[in-house]
């Protein structure tokens, strides 16, 4: 076993080699207490009366993550390391056989939250109960996402349609409901448009949902949508010939569910970041 509490690192060794199928309990404690804020880039993993977070932002991590190495030149040349490009060339032959997103698997989750608040992960809801004044949700997905994958709980209002046979909810601040109907539009005509041009749509749900935190923009994971503050709030002009950016960037998103995530994976090379 190697530890290094300078920079959080453990590594550890099993005594018995996990064979195929095989699995291990690990059990863990996070403790979060932000110290003094920055100028900007600040995240709200955790306000008054809501949570958002990432599996990287608290959970730990198993494995070797390259995403993790140092790929600034100044950084790189302080440590004495070699310097490399931030991506491989695309002539790169073996560059070419890595795939941009390579950490896909299976999710399945139980959130407990308060009372009053609603969690929302990745995945179908495949039942809710309350048990000592807490709140339990649990998701499952019924496709492989990628390894990066967020939990958000905040007092939401939610809204629910469907497309076909695909369940669509949007959980949203109970006082951030104006352009909730352009959304569902833009989320029911993108569905529609995509399958016809690209194929199936790969999950049976699709979610979208307000973050805590300023933002107005969109980010995609396979089957769900988390939008900025900002992105919500948002009054364009709606006028006939108006651009009605709330419908473009739910769309935009939502294209991701083709490419970039589930339907098409770029490789770790120069030009892969066009699928953002």
């Amino acid at each position: 076993m190697v530890i290094d509490k300078d920079l959080s690192h453990h590594v550890y060794v099993l005594e018995q080699p996990l064979r195929p199928g095989d699995s291990l309990e690990l059990n863990f404690l996070v403790q979060y207490n932000p110290q003094g804020f920055k100028q900007k880039g600040i995240k709200p993993l955790v306000v008054e009366g809501g949570t958002n977070f990432t599996n990287f932002d608290l959970l730990p991590t198993i494995g070797y993550f390259s995403d993790r190495e140092l790929d600034d030149a100044v950084i790189r040349k302080k440590y004495l390391l070699t310097a490399r490009p931030e991506m491989p060339s695309l002539y790169d032959p073996e560059a070419r056989k890595k795939p941009m997103n390579k950490n896909q698997t299976t999710f399945e989750a139980i959130i407990g939250t308060a009372m009053n608040e609603v969690a929302v992960a990745p995945g179908a809801l495949q039942r809710t109960w309350t048990e000592n004044d807490r709140r339990y949700f649990h998701y499952k997905t019924d496709s492989q996402i990628g390894g990066e994958y967020s939990v958000l709980s905040a007092d939401y209002a939610v809204i629910e349609s469907k497309w076909k046979d695909v369940a669509i909810k949007i959980y949203y601040h109970p006082g951030h409901n104006q352009n909730i109907d352009k959304m569902m539009n833009s989320i029911q005509a993108s569905l529609e448009y995509y399958t016809e041009q690209f194929g199936a749509y790969p999950y049976k749900n699709f979610t979208a949902i307000e973050r805590a935190g300023p933002g107005s923009g969109a980010s995609a994971d396979a089957g769900i949508i988390y939008y900025g503050e900002q992105y919500g709030l948002m009054n364009p002009d709606d006028s006939p010939t108006c651009f009605d950016l709330q419908y473009y960037i739910m769309a935009h998103e939502l294209a991701h569910q083709w490419w970039g995530l589930a339907r098409l994976n770029p490789a770790y090379v120069e030009g892969a970041r066009c699928f953002d």
